[in-house]
């Protein structure tokens, strides 16, 4: 039988992270020597939010670039806004 899987602090942020990198959760769940169902069972919302927090961080940084007066930075984010009616 195999061994159970307990998730951890630690694989839960390993997670989070290889999800905002844009890692497969197959080859997520292969690093962690765990199934595709193990890992969706017990890591879900690290999935979910993975890429949603990681876009986050990169956003504050270009953003507070953008304020600094960083001209190629002010560019980027005003052409890269979504605007919605």
């Amino acid at each position: 039988m195999p061994k159970k899987h307990i998730p951890t602090s630690e694989s839960r942020a390993e997670v989070a992270a290889l999800s905002g990198f844009g890692v497969r959760a197959e080859d997520i769940a292969k690093y962690l020597g765990i199934s595709w169902r193990t890992l969706a069972k017990h890591y879900r919302s690290e999935l979910d939010t993975g890429s949603i927090r990681a876009n986050a961080v990169v956003a504050k940084t270009l953003f507070q670039k953008a304020k600094d007066g960083d001209t190629t930075a002010c560019i980027f984010w005003l052409k890269t806004r979504e605007y919605t009616p």
